[in-house]
């Protein structure tokens, strides 16, 4: 990185806390790293935004009451450490393909429409972690609930 300074770029990416800790962790590294960009979260309609360009990416329409319910989601995301953003729509998005496909799994020749219209029973209706009780000897773990 020194010897050839100016000619490349070295970009290092994580959560603030671990990129200090890993910036700290060799005392040569802090006077590489001439820069430091913190980007926000983003927000719920840029969050809506990512999932609406996935739909369209992959060739599927959400229709008004599936759009109103994502973004229902959007607003509800936890926002704790090591929230994923773009990372969090793209597995609700994959989960969101999953619940539509189970929902046509008995329709014995889905039209190309009902293919690719994602409905609102499709979308989980419910974001917020719950506690799941704990096997003997284990921890309480979280999960979301509403995914499959």
């Amino acid at each position: 990185m020194e010897a050839r300074r100016g000619e490349f770029v070295v970009i290092v990416a994580g959560y603030g806390a671990e990129m200090a800790k890993f910036i700290a962790s060799n005392p040569g590294l802090e006077s590489r790293f001439d820069r430091t960009i913190h980007f926000p979260d983003y927000s719920a309609d840029e969050l809506f935004e990512i999932f609406e360009g996935l739909v369209r990416e992959h060739d599927y329409v959400l229709d008004p009451a599936a759009a109103a319910a994502v973004r229902t989601c959007m607003r509800a995301l936890p926002r704790g450490q090591g929230f994923g953003n773009a990372r969090e729509i793209r597995r609700i998005f994959n989960n969101v393909v999953c619940n539509h496909a189970s929902l046509l799994m008995n329709t014995p020749a889905p039209t190309k429409q009902q293919l690719q219209s994602i409905t609102a029973a499709a979308i989980p209706n419910s974001h917020v972690a719950t506690s799941v009780p704990a096997s003997e000897g284990t921890a309480p773990t979280t999960r979301w609930a509403g995914y499959l």
